[in-house]
């Protein structure tokens, strides 16, 4: 079987085991707790509710997440698109179909376990090299009109306007129960991409290091650094690429790395203790107001 083959199923297969673990969260937890953690299946709760469940909330979610789909198409690649497009059809689909038994659980332990079981199937959507809606295109776009917030600032504000959404239409409480779910769902995400491991370097040998380069600074704002060496074997002059990123960005970093130099040689090796600008000891942090730097 061709390898390209061979990784579009086993993407899917991630994709659609992700999608159908999502569902279950939203179905069976956070959606009869009316809990709308943040991004656009979030804003779907709330309009879902607003009009007396009237408007089915998949159906809301894809209906949404299509002009960001359309808008982004030109910024990322053509693969991630397709997967991303696939695993937001899917959750729409899934969100509208599949009946649920739901047990009757404190609002508290909907959040958690709703977090939790949610955090799991984003991970492995995300392993999948996609995502489930279009936040993460809005935030692309937003941060190129104001370059001076990251995308990790646009995307928490982004979250928080659903969060503050949700309290309003519902009530504070729901508002903190959305908050709750979205600190465990990221905390669960990390965990099943890379385990208790949060950060890893990425030593790159290509014949396009310019572009490779200038994607990861641009996309992931994260620095990269040049070095020159010889290839003792060829005695020809290589590229190596380095840089430290964050395990949300693992699949990502590989993905801008095969699109552009399928035979690129790559390295990638655990980190502790990671310090300096972007990072805080082996924690990623963004800050609100620098812009990114170039090693």
């Amino acid at each position: 079987m061709n390898s390209k083959v061979r990784e579009w199923i086993q993407s899917l297969f991630l994709i659609v085991a992700g999608v159908f673990v999502m569902t279950i969260s939203y179905n069976i937890f956070l959606v009869p707790a009316k809990i709308a953690p943040g991004g656009v299946s979030g804003a779907a709760t709330i309009f879902h509710y607003l009009s007396g469940k009237v408007l089915p909330i998949g159906a809301l979610s894809f209906a949404m997440n299509l002009p960001l789909f359309l808008l982004g198409w030109k910024q990322e690649g053509r693969a991630f698109i397709v997967k991303t497009l696939i695993s937001t059809a899917l959750l729409s689909l899934f969100l509208d179909t599949l009946k649920l038994p739901i047990p009757e659980v404190e609002p508290l332990l909907a959040a958690i376990f709703g977090g939790a079981i949610l955090g799991i199937g984003l991970g492995l959507v995300v392993l999948g090299d996609a995502t489930t809606g279009g936040t993460d295109l809005a935030a692309k776009m937003i941060q190129r009109k104001v370059p001076h917030l990251t995308i990790a600032w646009v995307l928490f504000i982004l979250d928080m306007i659903v969060v503050i959404a949700a309290a309003i239409a519902f009530s504070p409480a729901e508002g903190l129960y959305a908050m709750v779910t979205i600190f465990i769902s990221t905390k669960l995400m990390d965990f099943i991409l890379e385990g208790s491991k949060s950060s890893r370097a990425f030593n790159i040998i290509t014949k396009k290091a310019d572009v490779i380069s200038e994607r990861i600074m641009n996309e992931l704002e994260r620095g990269v650094t040049l070095f020159k060496g010889t290839g003792m074997f060829t005695g020809n002059e290589v590229s190596m690429l380095y840089c430290v990123v964050s395990s949300r960005e693992i699949v990502k970093v590989k993905h801008i790395i095969q699109s552009e130099d399928p035979k690129a040689f790559i390295v990638v090796s655990e980190v502790h203790d990671v310090g300096g600008e972007g990072f805080t000891y082996n924690k990623p942090e963004r800050s609100l107001f620098k812009k990114k730097s170039k090693e």
